[in-house]
């Protein structure tokens, strides 16, 4: 063995190696552990039984070539009948006692590189209400209808397609956006989901349905100033509107469009002089409680906190 000009061994990298191993946790039972931090997770994922949700979904997402399957039910959305029932899309019952009626949105007059340079996540709110045609203007960003086009019936006759500020794969829309409303002007304390076809918000609950959804935030007053906050979007996903069409490559399209509206809503905020910030900090089950949704056919994807920043 080697030795220094002291005569103590000198350091043998597969010594410290075979030392650093003998010393080191072993994580093949990590799932029988009680507590399992992140990193232990990471760490032993090799060694669980269940493979990872996250890995199997970009492997399972994936588009092949010469996937024969796909590319014909693919082809099937191109037909009279399918082009009728994305003009169908958005077009659901109302009750009227229901409806909240929108101020026209505000003109935005800032230059589209100004707001992008301007975007910061704002956490801390005053509690000062939000306009309420500041929260229509925030809502038409994120999902308004901006243009529609005829589309021929299959049987005669003539319907409407309706363009979205937002994209969305196949014009599908899966993704609705409610509203949760903390301190609005002009609009009562409660749950809203907004109708872009007829620019409006329909009652879906009240004030006690936004105390249990705040509930549902996990994030604590001094992260996010939620209670003085003006208002919540939440963005609830149908993922089968695209997944019917896409495959599970849809639900790619359905996170895609989610982002889409987020980055409408922060930059409008911007333009208006709102504070806004993402947040995916939720308790799921507990939200989907409030929102009288199953999680998987009907499911939040993402939510954005609005109010009037303290700077």
């Amino acid at each position: 063995m080697k030795r220094d000009k002291d005569g103590r061994p000198k350091p043998s990298l597969s010594r410290d190696a075979a030392y650093e191993n003998s010393f080191k946790s072993f994580y093949a039972a990590a799932d029988a552990t009680g507590l399992r931090p992140q990193g232990m997770r990471y760490r032993a994922q090799s060694h669980f039984h269940d493979p990872s949700v996250a890995e199997n979904f970009l492997v399972n997402s994936r588009i092949r070539r010469f996937d024969r399957e796909f590319a014909i039910s693919l082809q099937s959305f191109y037909f009279g009948a399918a082009a009728l029932m994305a003009s169908l899309v958005g077009h659901e019952f109302i009750d009227p006692s229901l409806v909240v009626s929108l101020p026209p949105p505000i003109k935005l007059g800032m230059e589209l590189g100004e707001a992008i340079r301007k975007r910061r996540s704002r956490r801390e709110y005053s509690g000062e209400p939000m306009g309420l045609d500041d929260l229509s203007t925030v809502v038409w960003s994120a999902a308004g209808v901006t243009a529609r086009a005829s589309v021929s019936h299959p049987k005669g006759g003539q319907t409407w397609i309706h363009f979205r500020t937002t994209p969305s794969g196949g014009a599908l829309y899966p993704v609705e956006l409610y509203a949760a409303s903390i301190s609005v002007t002009e609009l009562s304390r409660g749950l809203y989901r907004y109708e872009p076809i007829k620019h409006c918000l329909v009652g879906v609950g009240d004030g006690q349905s936004v105390d249990r959804l705040l509930d549902g935030f996990c994030v604590y007053e001094d992260q996010i100033t939620l209670s003085r906050a003006g208002v919540i979007l939440l963005m609830v996903a149908r993922p089968w509107r695209a997944i019917r069409k896409y495959g599970p490559r849809g639900l790619r399209h359905v996170f895609m469009e989610a982002g889409s509206m987020s980055q409408n809503v922060h930059l409008s905020c911007v333009a208006l002089g709102l504070g806004s910030v993402d947040c995916s900090s939720v308790y799921d089950d507990e939200v989907h409680e409030v929102l009288r949704a199953d999680g998987v056919y009907e499911t939040v994807i993402h939510s954005v906190v609005i109010g009037d920043p303290t700077s």
